[in-house]
């Protein structure tokens, strides 16, 4: 990094030139106190050299030599609210060189065409729209951006010619046209600032090895000192052809890397979709969305999107829905940073893992479940190398911990009828976990004979758990299997017709343990305060 004072190259190649604008047409003590203090090579432009600009309130040029060039400079004001920070504007040669005008040595050196060279006193935002209009018109055509950030003192603008900045963003190689290139160069308190805007049409292929992604319109930032260097990347990425994101790079050196991909909803299967073409950038396996699971019924939301990042500055990488980084040691993560539904279910937090052994989400998760009364429930998502997909739901019950698992159409409720002790099976396919009684379906079996009534319905009424079978129930509408408040062997005596053998069968196995039907109607009858 070279070590001379900043402003020592300038000073050598900008003198003040003769005055080819006319008189001035302001006095000279309203741009005194302006121009008081600039830096030596623009310490020749003095009040009495400047005249207004006409149809511009807030806006004087002057004539200028500029590597030996007669050039025009330009003084304006972006914001008339703030005298005391103005804008010096000088239209240089065809030609020129950022070691030429900031002394940066050939291994940084750039070379631009149509350069620009702004001063500014104070860093920040400089906005294209404010310029005056012979100004703007030359921005224009360099392809400027509305927007583009600035440092504090002098900046370079222009189309790139030649030098470095193909190179800078290896290892991944870079392939764009040149002459759709706005560049600008700038010292910084790092060392020194180069930035790229890709021009309208423009598009960068697969950069930083993410794989079947294009960027548009991107800005890329790096930043340099003398012990290494930081690239900034950023703007609209389409992903395998599939889905448009706000994509956000950062690579510190060589091996540090974040990668931000921002939307405002997806689904799980656009977290797979990331991580396909995110894989080898972040040193992860390579894992497809697993057909057999319903991953669009797990939707994501990012209520802090934005839609329009300002183009002068990156996206904030903190609030970005999917997140991934890489440290030095190699091996990455992917993230997820959403809020969303699990099966039409909202959940205040989805939390999604993609490391080097799998992909992993779980979700706390609200559900009623109907009759079933869930006390708790949590989402789960486990997607590993050499394993099944599991995907689904586990729910402590008043009938117990169930674990609903998802397949193809939602989530599947399977518990069949097993004797002697749990007569009664539970079966559903869920969708919409929103629902205050979902589909569920249940089954009854006579341990006695082995037959098995579909269609039964559990339901609590007047303290007792009631088994309604309709038509099938031998001359009786509702046949008493339990009640709350009796226990488990006298369920046995009240279950007659014809399931009296099984009642008695679940009455006995009522007796050795306290999972038969009559010891479940306690804990329902408790439940419903019954």
């Amino acid at each position: 990094m070279p070590t001379k004072p900043h402003l020592t190259p300038i000073s050598s190649v900008i003198s003040p030139g003769p005055s080819s604008l006319g008189t001035a047409l302001t006095p000279a003590d309203e741009l005194a106190a302006v121009l008081q203090g600039l830096p030596a090579p623009l310490a020749a432009l003095t009040p009495d050299r400047f005249e207004k600009m006409p149809q511009c309130t807030h806006a004087y040029q002057a004539g200028i030599t500029l590597l030996g060039k007669t050039a025009a400079a330009y003084l304006y004001w972006p914001n008339p609210g703030k005298p005391q920070a103005p804008v010096i504007a000088v239209v240089g040669p065809d030609k020129l060189t950022a070691d030429a005008l900031f002394g940066v040595g050939a291994a940084l050196d750039v070379g631009l065409s149509q350069p620009v060279l702004f001063w500014m006193k104070q860093g920040g935002q400089l906005a294209r729209a404010v310029m005056p209009r012979n100004l703007q018109r030359r921005m224009e055509t360099l392809g400027m951006p509305g927007v583009v950030a600035t440092e504090p003192g002098f900046n370079l603008f222009g189309r790139i010619a030649s030098g470095f900045v193909a190179d800078v963003l290896k290892p991944a190689p870079v392939q764009l046209d040149p002459n759709n290139l706005f560049v600008g160069v700038a010292k910084s308190a790092q060392g020194y600032a180069i930035s790229l805007s890709l021009g309208v049409g423009t598009s960068w292929q697969n950069p930083f090895d993410l794989a079947d992604t294009t960027i548009r319109g991107a800005t890329v930032r790096l930043v340099r000192d003398n012990t290494d260097q930081t690239v900034e990347a950023w703007g609209t990425a389409t992903l395998r052809a599939q889905k448009d994101v706000t994509l956000y790079v950062k690579r510190v050196g060589v091996d540090e890397l974040s990668l931000g991909f921002d939307l405002s909803d997806a689904t799980l299967e656009d977290f797979f979709l990331v991580l396909g073409v995110a894989s080898k950038s972040l040193h992860l396996p390579d894992l497809p969305a697993p057909s057999g699971l319903p991953l669009k019924l797990v939707t994501l939301e990012n209520p802090v999107y934005q839609s329009r990042p300002d183009a002068s500055a990156p996206p904030d990488f903190a609030t970005m829905m999917f997140k991934g980084t890489r440290k030095v040691a190699g091996v990455g993560e992917l993230i997820a940073n959403a809020r969303g539904k699990v099966f039409q279910q909202p959940v205040a937090a989805i939390a999604l893992q993609a490391s080097d052994s799998g992909v992993k989400g779980v979700a706390d998760v609200s559900v009623s479940l109907g009759l079933l009364a869930a006390t708790s429930a949590r989402f789960y998502l486990d997607v590993s190398l050499g394993d099944a997909p599991r995907m689904g739901l586990t729910a402590s019950t008043v009938f117990g911990k169930l674990d609903l698992k998802a397949g193809g159409a939602g989530l599947q409720l399977s518990v069949p009828p097993q004797c002697p002790l749990q007569p009664w099976g539970l079966s559903a396919t869920l969708t919409d976990l929103s629902l205050a009684e979902p589909p569920i379906a249940f089954q009854w079996k006579n341990c006695a004979t082995g037959v098995i009534e579909d269609g039964v319905n559990l339901v609590v009424e007047g303290g007792q758990i009631v088994r309604k079978v309709g038509q099938q129930a031998a001359g009786a509408a509702d046949t008493v299997i339990g009640a709350a408040t009796q226990t488990a062997g006298e369920v046995g005596k009240d279950v007659g017709g014809a399931v009296g053998d099984a009642g008695k069968a679940v009455g006995d196995a009522g007796k050795a343990a306290g999972g038969a039907v009559g010891g479940i109607g306690k804990t329902i009858g408790k439940k419903f305060h019954l």
